[in-house]
This record gives structure tokens, sequence and C-alpha cells, in this order.
């Protein structure tokens, strides 16, 4: 992992967008680039398997949620505390 300290920022961004591509998608996982085509190529797979085609924007941000297991409120309220932890240290 990279740790990055306003992980649940960026993912809120990249949610609120609706797509992801595999730079993207390594940002949201926290990944590298080789680990995050592998899960990419894996959830497009999937998504042909399922008869539907992926948009050329991306895969759609609810599938790299469900790949690690969190909601969409789950983010918004981790990005919340991150939000506040910044305003704390600069404060």
């Amino acid at each position: 992992m990279k740790q990055n300290k306003q992980l649940n920022i960026s993912r809120l961004e990249l949610i609120q967008k609706g797509y992801v591509n595999q730079k993207e998608l390594a940002v949201f996982l926290d990944v590298g680039k080789k680990k995050a085509k592998v899960v990419y190529d894996n959830i497009c797979a999937d998504i042909h398997h399922n008869g539907k085609s992926v948009d050329v924007l991306g895969i759609p941000t609810s599938r790299a949620l469900d790949y690690i297991g969190l909601t969409e409120d789950d983010i918004r309220r981790f990005a919340n505390d991150e939000k506040k932890e910044v305003i704390n240290y600069d404060g």
C-alpha cells in the first residue's frame, strides 16, 4: 500500500465521477499499477461475463467499492474524518 493520507477524499472524488480507468483504480485501491491492472481486468471480465460491455470511461466505481467491501456511505464518513484531521493539523 502507498499509504495515501487522504485516500478516502480521493476515493470520494472518484465515486462522484462514477467511473475509473486503470490509473484511477490504482489510486482508489491504493496499489501499484500492476495490481490495479489485474483487478481492472478481473472486473472487466466479470462485466463481460454478465453480458454487458465496459464503458469507454472505465469501470463503474460501484465495482471498485464491491472489490474493497465498502459502501459509498463508508467512504463519505472516512473522507469527513480525513478532512477533520487536515483541519485540526492546520489549526
